[in-house]
């Protein structure tokens, strides 16, 4: 309830809300990008496409067609390959669940809740059951830094819009330096580790 809230809970959850708020602003800024490198290998204005992918998933598959069909090849393909399958991937399904599971906050803080059912064997001698509403504690770096990358991704698909038109004007295919070092990252999950401290509380009083 609201009226149980403390100054704390609500400096927690607007931390959260304006993360939240960013991601999703940044989301559409990478959304842009990728529409414009599938007119890019189009060789069309983006402005001039009639029809638009409806999501992000789509386009990434749009153009991973593509890329082996037309466009550069080589180390420049296996690069782009690379960061399409990072943003349809691990991107992609972090942002979703940030964006559409529900939140409550908790002693532990902001906690995602998916609640879409699974199937799960909780012992070995037990029987299959379906469970929902899955609990993560979410610390609010965590939903920063997949901002962050998102829009490295964003940059890198940009950079490489670029080096496409510049390629298909006679000019070798350059590989940006920010589109390779992004393709060879460490994935967001390996650098996470379940947060385990709890919010800090006012400490007791000794007893005697």
């Amino acid at each position: 309830m609201a009226n149980d809230l403390t100054d704390e809970d609500f400096s927690v959850i607007e931390d959260h809300a304006q993360a939240l708020g960013l991601l999703c602003i940044y989301w559409a800024t990478l959304d842009n990008a990728l529409f414009g490198l599938l007119a890019a290998y189009l060789n069309s204005d983006p402005v001039g496409l009639a029809v638009r992918a409806p999501d992000v998933s789509t386009l990434c598959e749009q153009i991973r067609k593509l890329a082996h069909v037309s466009g550069p090849d080589g180390e420049w393909r296996e690069c782009l390959i690379r960061i399409l399958n990072m943003i349809q991937g691990e991107l992609a399904e972090t942002r979703n669940r940030y964006v559409h599971d529900d939140w409550e906050i908790s002693a532990e803080g902001m906690t995602r809740i998916d609640r879409r059912p699974k199937l799960q064997k909780p012992q070995a001698f037990q029987q299959v059951q379906l469970i929902s509403n899955f609990k993560t504690v979410v610390p609010v770096e965590w939903v920063r830094q997949l901002t962050g990358r998102v829009v490295e991704a964003m940059q890198a698909i940009a950079y490489m819009t670029l080096s496409l038109r510049l390629w298909r004007g006679g000019h070798g295919a350059k590989l940006p330096p920010t589109a390779l070092e992004l393709s060879n990252c460490t994935p967001l999950a390996e650098l996470r580790q379940p947060s385990k401290a709890k919010r800090k509380r006012p400490p007791r009083s000794s007893r005697r």
